[in-house]
């Protein structure tokens, strides 16, 4: 048994809590990061998608 220890690694609840904040915090910055990766590359399809169709319109007539 634990024996008043959290998260079962030896640690204190306040060292617990501290050491999940800081992945919380990680894990928030690399969401973040992540969400703008993946709007930058719908932003690029879009604009490929319209150069392609841009592009086709004019050598099929």
């Amino acid at each position: 048994m634990a024996g008043g220890r959290a998260g079962g690694r030896g640690e204190s609840a306040q060292e617990e809590l501290k050491r999940l904040r800081r992945r919380n915090a990680e894990l928030t910055r690399e969401n973040k990061e992540l969400v703008m990766e993946r709007d930058v590359l719908k932003r690029c399809m879009d604009l490929w998608v319209k150069e392609l169709w841009r592009t086709r319109r004019h050598s099929s007539g």
